[in-house]
């Protein structure tokens, strides 16, 4: 808030909140990976009633990104943000999300719930590995 005027900053339907009580708003921070991380597809903010964040980044179909390259990116994204905004893990999935595979609509936005239903299994194992 400045000056006295809100900016909206994300649809209030992907509002992530966390299990501490903080609202996060995805799209800044995925736009914030991707451009730090111009070789991947999509990146997709998750941790709704999680403890922390996590992202899903898509690889391009010629060439991917790298775990060095995605870690990298992460920290610089992560750099300036409060402890509850920093993304703690990421998961690297080899195929774009297309409006072909269900997980984008037809505008070309992603379908966050069909998303998190396609990679539930990887998810679990994002936040199981930070939590363990």
């Amino acid at each position: 808030m400045r000056n006295g005027n809100w900016r909206i900053s994300g649809r209030l339907k992907n509002l992530i909140i966390l299990n501490s009580g903080h609202n996060v708003a995805p799209e800044p921070l995925e736009d914030a990976l991707a451009r730090e991380l111009p070789e991947a597809a999509q990146v997709v903010i998750l941790g709704n009633q999680r403890s922390f964040l996590a992202a899903l980044v898509t690889a391009q179909p010629s060439n991917g990104p790298k775990a060095e390259r995605v870690q990298a990116a992460v920290d610089a994204a992560n750099a300036g943000l409060p402890h509850y905004k920093t993304i703690r893990a990421f998961h690297i999935v080899p195929e774009p999300l297309t409006i072909e595979n269900g997980m984008l609509t037809a505008n070309g936005k992603l379908k966050r719930d069909a998303i998190v239903a396609r990679f539930a299994t990887e998810i679990e194992r994002l936040f199981e590995k930070k939590t363990a």
